[in-house]
């Protein structure tokens, strides 16, 4: 599974091509200082309704993609009439 976090060096290989015990990591060339960072964009408030539907019609497009043809057609009606309610 891959992780979502940022890498930040190379674990060190020893002579016999096997990771030591206790991993020593290199410092990158390229670091970047969180106060050099310019600030966050603000998040403005979503209505819970909104974010459940949001979740539901990229769920149910996933699906459309992957499923068999009965299902997908089946997710394509629930996409129209989750966005025939928002109109």
């Amino acid at each position: 599974m891959k992780s979502n976090r940022m890498q930040l060096g190379r674990p060190t290989i020893g002579e016999t091509r096997r990771l030591e015990p206790k991993l020593v990591f290199e410092v990158m060339e390229d670091c970047v200082c969180i106060e050099d960072l310019p600030a966050p964009l603000p998040i403005s408030k979503v209505s819970p309704d909104k974010l459940i539907e949001d979740i539901l019609v990229s769920t149910l497009r996933r699906v459309q993609g992957s499923a068999s043809p009965e299902v997908a057609a089946a997710a394509a009606r629930y996409i129209s009439l989750l966005s025939e309610n928002t109109v």
